[in-house]
């Protein structure tokens, strides 16, 4: 089965943000998508092959974040939004804004 996540986000003191769902539902290894909250841009898509990640500017810094795939077993799913470390300097004080968080069963993310 076919499974889209979305989220709304927004950058605070980082910029990356990782969406990554699991492997035991969703393959042989973890599947994550970075995204650029500064940039609107798509940083990486670690070791993923069949997946799908977009981001989309919705306004005012908000992006909208969307990553498919689908499921190799019956198994529950488990997904994640984290922070991504590479090239951050900082205080570890690292913040981001998530709003509407969601799965959706097929292609496309619904609407919230």
């Amino acid at each position: 089965m076919t499974y889209t996540v979305s989220i709304y986000a927004k950058k605070g003191t980082q910029n990356n943000i990782a969406i990554t769902m699991d492997f035991t539902t969703f393959g042989s290894a973890w599947r994550t998508a970075v995204f650029n909250l500064n940039t609107g841009t798509l940083v990486s898509n670690n070791n993923n092959s069949g997946i799908t990640p977009t981001i989309t500017s919705v306004g005012n810094g908000w992006y909208r974040c969307t990553f498919t795939n689908t499921a190799t077993s019956n198994t529950s799913a488990f997904i994640s939004i984290d922070r991504q470390f590479n090239n951050y300097t900082g205080d570890n004080l690292v913040s981001f804004y998530v709003w509407g968080a969601m799965q959706n069963i097929g292609t496309t993310a619904s609407t919230y």
